[in-house]
């Protein structure tokens, strides 16, 4: 995460590597984290707006994923140590 962007990096031994950068409104410092896609992708298929916030305090420490319109729905994810 840097000021307006994310960069979304994918790795698989049996698929290969994937890059992906997002525009985005983001305010701190640059920061790197790692999550398992799986619980993303789980976490993002059951939020039906098009537009998420995710919240992050430092790259230890998890992440809250939820609706940008609906502060009643909240998910939270524990990055990975790599």
């Amino acid at each position: 995460l840097k000021a307006g962007e994310m960069v979304l990096r994918s790795n698989s031994p049996e698929l290969g590597e994937a890059v992906e950068s997002l525009e985005m409104e983001y305010e701190g410092e640059s920061m790197h984290i790692s999550f398992n896609a799986r619980y993303l992708i789980d976490v993002l298929s059951v939020i039906e707006e098009e537009e998420v916030l995710l919240e992050l305090g430092d790259h230890f420490g998890p992440a809250i994923i939820r609706p940008k319109e609906d502060q009643h729905y909240l998910c939270v994810v524990m990055p990975m140590r790599l």
